[in-house]
């Protein structure tokens, strides 16, 4: 609720009236919610974890690199390697402490 209500504000801030930010809202929302169903809909499609997982890389690779490269001040790439491998950190941890956990990783 919060992401939405911030970004019904940056719809008005950027000339949207506001029963057209709430539209756009809602069909943000219906979409995600029809992404949700046909996601549980097709979990079980073989390569299909491959499929999601590169649409990730896609995104990562064609628009966050590029915002990324745009400020070279050595401390903003600094602050953001790092954040980079916290991250990286973090999802090892995650996965250490998830099969740490007997019977938690019977799907593999």
């Amino acid at each position: 609720v919060p992401h939405n209500i911030a970004d019904f504000a940056i719809l008005i801030q950027n000339g949207f009236a506001r029963m057209t930010a709430l539209r756009a809202q809602f069909a943000s929302s219906i979409g995600a919610l029809l992404g949700c169903l046909a996601g549980l809909q097709i979990k079980d499609v073989p390569g299909m974890t491959g499929f999601l997982a590169g649409g990730f890389i896609y995104v990562a690779t064609v628009d966050l690199i590029p915002l990324m490269l745009q400020d070279n001040g050595a401390g903003t790439t600094l602050l953001e390697t790092l954040a980079m491998g916290l991250g990286v950190a973090m999802h090892l941890a995650l996965l250490r402490a998830e099969h740490a956990v007997p019977g938690a990783c019977t799907h593999i």
